[in-house]
């Protein structure tokens, strides 16, 4: 029974979910680039 209630606690993200996050990485970073370049 621990082995089960272990193996259910890992959480696998949607494929959604990761391209969300990623996404909002990117335009983050792009945010960042930009605000580094105008100085």
């Amino acid at each position: 029974m621990a082995r089960w209630a272990a193996a259910q606690s890992i959480a696998v993200p949607e494929p959604a979910t990761v391209i969300l996050l990623g996404a909002g990485l990117l335009v983050l970073s792009f945010i960042a680039w930009r605000r580094s370049r105008r100085k």
